[in-house]
């Protein structure tokens, strides 16, 4: 089991073994077990619960910034110019989105999440670069646990 909270972002990962008995051609009883997979990433109320495209969408985000950070963090008064948004429809919550935006204060680089909901609410945090490579490597032990037969079934 993986549980990470992190200033309003939370992921969970846990893998369960299920016991199932089934009867064979030889009307033998059989046991298999099977795994099942639970993997879930909120951002204040923007859950992804198993979805596969929109983790890898966040992870590549995440990778993406890191790159520009690399590639611009030694050279001073260089912007980096990231802006990147998943937005959804939901039918309790209506237009949610969720953005991440490059920051630069006191020639210190910040990723930017902010969650804003169709109702008005919004949150946001300022994750320096330690801190996006913390959360990239938690959602990447998070995405291998999943199968490919796992990922489509959740």
């Amino acid at each position: 089991m993986i549980e990470f909270d992190f200033k309003g972002i939370n992921l969970v990962a846990s893998a369960e073994m299920l016991q199932k008995n089934y009867i064979d051609a030889k009307r033998n009883i059989r046991t298999r077990f099977d795994r099942e997979l639970k993997v879930e990433i909120h951002f204040w109320r923007f859950s992804i619960i198993g979805d596969l495209q929109e983790l890898s969408a966040v992870k590549s985000i995440l990778q993406s910034y890191m790159l520009c950070y690399w590639n611009r963090s030694d050279v001073k008064d260089r912007k980096i110019e990231f802006t990147k948004t998943l937005c959804r429809n939901d039918s309790l919550y209506g237009l949610q989105s969720l953005s991440f935006d490059a920051r630069q204060k006191a020639y210190k680089y910040y990723l930017h999440i902010k969650f804003h909901s169709g109702g008005g609410t919004r949150d946001e945090a300022y994750l320096d670069g330690q801190e996006v490579l913390m959360l990239d490597i938690v959602l990447n032990k998070a995405i291998s646990l999943l199968s490919p037969d796992a990922a489509t079934n959740c």
